[in-house]
């Protein structure tokens, strides 16, 4: 079974991400947060008010008497450290997110036509984020197969 809750709007509807994000439901959770690549002037305010959003909200849901009684939180804690490895490089400085997370960079097909140098900031920042929050990283565009076939591929084996 899948339920998919599709928010849109960027940060207008995040009091909205709690609805999913109950306590039985958080070991069965993978939070997808899409950031358009075509707007660089609101991606770091975006992607970091969606997380922010995100972690308070399953925080909030751990702390609950149902949470508590399903031994959520200890799940969650050894789900995160085995997604990150106990032999990582970086073990010090990654806190893995509470529940797997894809932060997927949409209208890449617009992205790619931008200044060279503009394109490495971006992409160096969103790796950075991924990177220490213990996500995966994946660009997108609807126009471009290739990579519509290549997210399909990667969602799968996660």
């Amino acid at each position: 079974m899948c339920h998919l809750w599709e928010l849109g709007g960027g940060t207008m509807y995040t009091n909205l991400i709690e609805t999913p994000l109950v306590a039985p439901q958080l070991p069965d959770t993978t939070v997808i947060i899409v950031i358009d690549l075509s707007r660089p002037e609101l991606i770091w305010s975006t992607l970091t008010s969606l997380l922010a959003s995100v972690k308070e909200y399953v925080a909030a849901s751990l702390r609950t008497e149902q949470a508590k009684k399903l031994g959520i939180a200890e799940r969650l804690a050894k789900e995160q450290a085995a997604r990150l490895g106990s032999d990582h490089m970086d073990t010090g400085a990654v806190k893995v997110f509470p529940v797997p997370l894809i932060i997927l960079g949409g209208m890449y097909d617009t992205f790619q036509n931008f200044d060279p140098e503009k394109k490495k900031v971006i992409c160096r920042t969103l790796r950075f984020i991924a990177h220490s929050h213990g996500a995966t990283l994946q660009f997108y565009s609807t126009m471009d197969t290739g990579l519509v076939k290549k997210v399909n591929l990667e969602y799968e084996k996660n």
